[in-house]
């Protein structure tokens, strides 16, 4: 999608008109509007959609890729960062959202966790400079359960893939999503924290690993 707004942007320079914010054309919301205009459902048919979404630069705020959220019931945002840390799948959970994450839909339990999950990895985001200048053990010790945990939160999050099982050579790991919800509310109240960070990379459930 990215791409059409780039196109159009190109066409508007080739045609001398006034470029508008981040130097793309001044059509570029009505011309995304028109697009999605046609993706809709109707009464004799339904679609749905799937965009892939080039970010330029990683720059989320980018006003061509702004221009295309409006238009999306959920974004998936794959992190550059993560994957080269090795977490799989590389997606960036504070900025990933989607309509069906409420209460009514997925009932109470599932989305105080979820949100809860994100303000945990939100502060460590911000610990993270902290720790890299001075180290993990100069934070408050608040500020280090928080660090410890979101580092476990993020470390669980990731997970085996049957598609990707040639490539990584790990077998596939299916994980029911009650369990998956319940193990994630475990580590943010504290359960899990005599059990090392690392211990909870490509694991089920929490009940798979082994404490020596």
């Amino acid at each position: 999608m990215y791409r059409f707004a780039q196109a159009g942007n190109e066409l508007s320079t080739l045609t001398s008109n006034l470029p508008s914010e981040d130097g793309y054309q001044a059509t570029l919301e009505s011309e995304m509007a028109n697009f999605h205009e046609r993706l809709i459902a109707t009464d004799a048919n339904a679609i749905t959609t799937i965009e892939a979404i080039y970010v330029p630069a990683d720059d989320l705020l980018d006003h061509g890729v702004q221009s295309i959220f409006p238009y999306l019931d959920s974004v998936v945002v794959l992190s550059r960062v993560l994957y080269q840390e090795g977490i799989l799948p590389a997606v960036d959970v504070i900025a990933t959202t989607g309509n069906s994450l409420h209460p009514n839909i997925v009932g109470d339990y599932h989305y105080e966790t979820v949100i809860k999950a994100k303000s945990f990895l939100k502060q460590a985001e911000s610990l993270e400079r902290i720790v890299s200048l001075v180290g993990e053990s100069e934070l408050s010790g608040e500020d280090q359960i928080i660090y410890k945990r979101a580092r476990k939160i993020k470390n669980f999050l990731t997970q085996s893939f049957f598609v990707a099982q040639a490539q990584t050579g790990k077998e596939g790991r299916f994980v029911a999503l009650k369990t998956a919800v319940e193990d994630l509310n475990g580590i943010i109240e504290g359960k899990f924290d005599h059990i090392p960070p690392e211990k909870f990379m490509f694991i089920g459930s929490v009940a798979e690993i082994k404490v020596e």
